[in-house]
């Protein structure tokens, strides 16, 4: 019956809210590496190695979901990626767009997904209550305390 349907509902957006959270995770672990990533066609020389150091100093951008989804909103984020990470290639760059917006679309699912799960979870007890009440004919209020009569 309609229990059941809440129950699937239930265990469905349980379900949606893990899996949209590890893509989430994902998206952001993996944009931030790319942003930081050197593409060795571009240039594995002096240059390469300079840019890790300032890395590893602090001085450069190593990469963030911030980063990502400035450049995603910017007009112009391939540039505004390349010119953080100058060893960037083109495709690098719009992996990263392509993941923060993922990321971003996930991020939301899953807030919208928590949400509704509770939500679901009160109209469960709400019709347990429901069902308790017309099976005994009584029913405590819940804010009053008073017991209610079902009319048969």
């Amino acid at each position: 019956g309609g229990h059941d349907n809440l129950d699937e509902l239930i265990t469905s957006l349980e379900d949606l809210g893990v899996s949209d959270l590890a893509l989430l995770e994902a998206a952001v672990t993996t944009s931030a590496r790319l942003i930081g990533a050197v593409d060795p066609e571009i240039d594995s020389g002096v240059g390469v190695i300079a840019f890790t150091l300032l890395q590893e100093a602090g001085a450069e951008s190593r990469g963030s979901l911030g980063v990502g989804v400035s450049a995603l909103l910017s007009g112009n984020g391939l540039g505004l990626l390349r010119r953080l990470n100058p060893f960037l290639s083109p495709a690098q760059a719009q992996r990263v767009l392509a993941l923060v917006g993922g990321g971003m679309c996930a991020g939301t699912r899953a807030a919208h997904s928590v949400r509704c799960l509770g939500l679901a979870r009160d109209l469960q007890r709400a019709v347990a209550e429901l069902q308790h009440f017309t099976k005994t004919e009584s029913y405590e209020d819940p804010v009053t305390g008073e017991a209610l009569r079902h009319a048969v």
